[in-house]
């Protein structure tokens, strides 16, 4: 038997991999279909509307990196929330008693609300947003399988659930996970004076993506529908119906940009050190003189190990 070959991904690395993935795609798909498909936008209300992520990628040929890209941020997204749930799964593990959550409970949210929960029930929401974050991942793979062109109706029903699950993820982990964690890199590694202030500024920063995350996702769009819907409703001048017809396009553009903050908020000392990965163990099987690979997904670098050795 040869030796495995590991594949791994540090959480940096997936971090980074998804921003390259996602602007990469959303902007030469944008361009190309403003450039060979321009007569495709969409007439609504008689304005004729931005283009939507998904009708940048509806056409050939940036129908192919449009699904490609989703694909490939499918898979980083799989990573991502692996990560996220075993680093998440050593905080709780620390912790000295069921309720000592409550000691790095602060204003997170848009209000003063403070977190209280036992060890069994942080780790039950943990589990709750990986399989968020998984589902999250397949329905993003499958919207870049159903181009929008190929059914309508398929395509906008996945898409709906991928963000659905995002925005839960986001707003599920900022009410619990988020607030009695806040600073990351802090409760893992030994608190020399250099460490406590990297640790103050990760988790400064941490706190301010995550709430502009939320502050997006919740009171902006919610203002934004409610404003579009009113004016459309109340007005009837041209201007009137461009605005409310945009502002649903912009919408979506919102969703993204919360969810990449979000994404970016856990660039962290911890995240940076956290690994994991697919091991590829070459076999060769009995009575056959050529060797076959399988595909043995595992977690390279354990977490609780990892972190234990540091410094």
């Amino acid at each position: 038997m040869s030796p495995p070959l590991d594949l791994i991904l540090s959480g940096h690395g997936v971090i980074n991999l998804s921003w390259i993935v996602g602007l990469t795609t959303f902007c030469v798909s944008a361009i190309i279909f403003l450039t060979m498909h321009y007569d495709e936008l969409w007439i609504v209300y008689g304005v004729k509307q931005l283009p939507t992520l998904s009708l940048t990628g509806a056409y050939d040929p940036s129908e192919s990196v449009f699904t490609a890209g989703l694909h490939l941020f499918g898979f980083l997204s799989f990573w991502f929330f692996i990560i996220v749930y075993r680093v998440y799964h050593v905080h709780i593990e620390n912790l000295n008693d069921e309720d000592d959550s409550t000691r790095y409970s602060n204003d997170l949210l848009l209000c003063c609300c403070s977190v209280n929960l036992p060890k069994t029930r942080l780790h039950h929401i943990n589990k709750a947003l990986l399989c968020i974050g998984m589902v999250f991942s397949v329905f993003m793979f499958l919207t870049g399988s159903i181009p929008l062109t190929l059914n309508f109706t398929a395509h906008s029903g996945v898409a709906c659930i991928m963000f659905m699950c995002g925005i839960i993820h986001v707003l599920l982990f900022s009410a619990t996970l988020g607030k009695a964690f806040p600073l990351h890199s802090l409760p893992l590694f030994k608190q020399s004076n250099d460490s406590i202030e990297n640790a103050d500024i990760s988790g400064n920063r941490t706190r301010l993506l995550h709430k502009v995350s939320v502050f997006i996702i919740l009171p902006l769009n919610i203002t934004l529908f409610i404003v579009a819907l009113a004016v459309f409703v109340s007005c009837s001048t041209q201007n009137c119906r461009e605005f409310s017809v945009q502002t649903v396009v912009v919408l979506e553009y919102n969703v993204v940009l919360a969810l990449g903050l979000y994404l970016e908020g856990f660039r962290s000392k911890e995240f940076l050190k956290a690994r994991v990965g697919i091991r590829l163990v070459s076999v060769v099987k009995p009575g056959e003189t050529h060797t076959t690979i399988d595909d043995v997904p595992t977690v390279v670098e354990n977490v609780d190990t990892l972190v234990s050795n540091q410094v």
